[in-house]
């Protein structure tokens, strides 16, 4: 039951029936589904296999962090802290109901094969309204290029949580690795049908959003991917000869690409360093980021800015202990020899399935950080579907008495805090050179 509604709640989280029939608003139906479903995740998530998952403590500890940031931060305010988890949970509770419920291989490909459905239905009715000049439809928006404003550009977007062209086109870019789950080495012309096609598929459609976030995400994908088959130097190459086309076909949709077009994002970032050094410990509070109307566009800059030095901790705390977990699955060691032959149907050994999911999980996250630096983006649902992805494929690898046992090094609390500190100092290194 808690598998079924955990479906349900992330198919109506981003399909979100409301904003296409206006009148089951006042019922709000996903938040009653996700109460529902989070009421039977509970048994699932006491179990002491879960909480030994240093993922979970972590998420505890920033569920704490974001009301006291608040309640600890410039505003003392104790009603911003109750609405701050309110506003959170929707989105957060994904990872705990993914990491509860999906304990199997054959859970986590229903999900994705959900989620990969609703990403087509809105590149549909996107196109729909896009090559059909449909303006008013809920499904595009319109803007005018920097580079010339005359112009008009449609962008297709989703409903709800994905109602930005950029949220959109991260979920996407998120979700076209795990397209290739279906890659079967010995029969590469069915393996080309059924994975070539609908990656080409999705990129149209990322490509109708013109997001720039997305664009480099594909890059850095198209790098780490090229620099396993022909190392760095031609993979660097390959890849900006990849950016060199997305130029060409327009894929920004005439908005500009260039350092000077990211001054404003830049001085942000600035404000937001600004910010943090007033509040460094708790932060400003969550969702208090605004700077005329504007947000940091930079999820390093939001959460360090808003939750302080522990909570981003805790947050990046998250995605390094899914990192190094991952990498520990795609490094395990086959326990029999035979684990490594296809069958005579060409499907993998589940050890060698697992780690091809490891791997495309691992690329998945990867897709969305890429993005989420020029994007505020630390919160939304999308993140916390990824990471409960990758966090669910090490728990079957670990439950698995063919896998040897993926060690958890305490030292990777010191490499969380690293990444805290060396992220910070990036993003001031980054501003530095702009001022020099």
């Amino acid at each position: 039951m808690g598998f079924v509604l955990t479906l349900v709640y992330v198919t109506v989280l981003y399909l979100t029936p409301a904003a296409i029939v206006p009148d089951l608003a006042p019922y709000r139906i996903q938040l009653w589904i996700g109460i529902l479903a989070l009421i039977f995740s509970i048994p699932g998530l006491l179990k002491s296999t879960n909480w030994r998952l240093p993922q979970l403590r972590l998420f505890a500890g920033l569920l704490i962090c974001i009301p006291l940031s608040h309640i600890l931060g410039p505003s003392h305010w104790m009603g911003g802290a109750v609405n701050a988890l309110m506003d959170f949970l929707p989105n957060g509770i994904v990872l705990l109901l993914v990491v509860a419920h999906c304990r199997s291989i054959r859970k986590l490909k229903i999900l994705l094969g959900i989620m990969l459905s609703i990403a087509a239905y809105y590149v549909l009715r996107g196109a729909q309204a896009y090559y059909g000049g449909i303006l008013d439809s809920p499904f595009i928006i319109t803007q005018h290029p920097d580079t010339n404003p005359s112009q008009l550009l449609l962008r297709i977007r989703a409903l709800g949580v994905l109602n930005d062209p950029n949220d959109f086109a991260q979920l996407i870019i998120s979700l076209i690795p795990f397209i290739w789950l279906r890659w079967r080495p010995g029969n590469r012309v069915s393996s080309l049908f059924l994975c070539g096609i609908p990656t080409l598929f999705f990129l149209w459609g990322t490509f109708l959003t013109h997001s720039r976030g997305s664009m480099v995400a594909m890059a850095v994908l198209l790098l780490l991917l090229f620099r396993r088959k022909l190392g760095p130097i031609p993979a660097m190459v390959v890849t900006g000869a990849a950016l060199a086309g997305f130029l060409a076909i327009n894929f920004a949709g005439g908005r500009s690409v260039s350092f000077e077009s990211g001054a404003d994002r830049l001085s942000l970032w600035g404000t937001g360093l600004a910010l943090f050094k007033s509040s460094p410990l708790f932060g400003i509070g969550y969702n208090q980021f605004d700077v005329g109307g504007q947000t940091a566009h930079n999820s390093v800059v939001l959460c360090l800015t808003e939750l302080g030095l522990i909570g981003y901790f805790f947050w990046i705390g998250i995605i390094v202990f899914t990192f190094v977990h991952l990498n520990g699955v795609m490094r395990a060691e086959k326990a029999e020899e035979t684990d490594s032959i296809e069958d005579a149907e060409g499907h993998p050994s589940r050890q060698e399935e697992l780690q091809r999911f490891a791997s495309l999980a691992r690329l998945s996250l990867t897709a969305f950080l890429a993005a989420a630096w020029f994007l505020s983006r630390a919160y939304v649902a999308t993140l916390w579907l990824v990471l409960g992805i990758g966090i669910a494929v090490v728990q079957i690898a670990r439950a698995d008495d063919k896998f040897v046992e993926i060690a958890v090094p305490r030292r990777i609390l010191g490499w969380s805090a690293a990444t805290v500190f060396a992220s910070v100092a990036f993003v001031y290194l980054i501003l530095r050179s702009r001022w020099l």
